[in-house]
């Protein structure tokens, strides 16, 4: 069947979605893609606040990714750190400091002429992203744990 782009995202607006009855679609110029993965284009761009430039995003099969190489890391590390939070047990201030790399990194790049690659963008990207999500989970574990003790009983 044929259906509007109007559910796609702003990058599809002018593309025709021609989906068959398994669920999958064909999008003209982005290659195949299940319907309820387009959203993903529109959203994690906006979540994440990324420019979505070309020269600093990876692909896959001739496919953009939604998101740049920095904020694709940010992704894999918030993704990776709930599922090794038992297993890490470090200070707040170890997470502090692996914030450092990305800030550096984009500081320096923006006051100079220096260029930093993808594999390096993704790389701080995934340190600020697990020091980021750790350091929210810490705080939130805190918060309720110190609340509960001030409850009185």
């Amino acid at each position: 069947t044929l259906s509007s782009s109007s559910a796609a995202s702003d990058v599809y607006k002018r593309q025709v979605l021609y989906t068959d009855r398994s669920g999958w679609c064909r999008l003209c110029r982005y290659g195949i893609l299940r319907l309820d993965e387009v959203w993903i284009y529109k959203w994690l761009p906006i979540i994440f606040g990324c420019h979505c430039r070309s020269d600093r995003s990876f692909y896959w099969k001739g496919t953009q990714f939604p998101i740049c190489a920095r904020c694709t890391g940010e992704l894999v590390g918030i993704l990776l750190c709930p599922v090794t939070f038992p297993l890490v047990s470090w200070s707040p201030w170890i997470f502090a400091v692996l914030m450092l790399p990305m800030i550096l990194d984009g500081v320096i790049q923006m006051l100079t002429s220096y260029e930093s690659n993808n594999r390096r963008r993704f790389l701080t990207g995934l340190l600020f992203g697990y020091a980021l999500m750790r350091l929210f989970l810490v705080s939130t574990i805190w918060t309720f744990h110190f609340g509960y003790h001030l409850v009185p009983k």
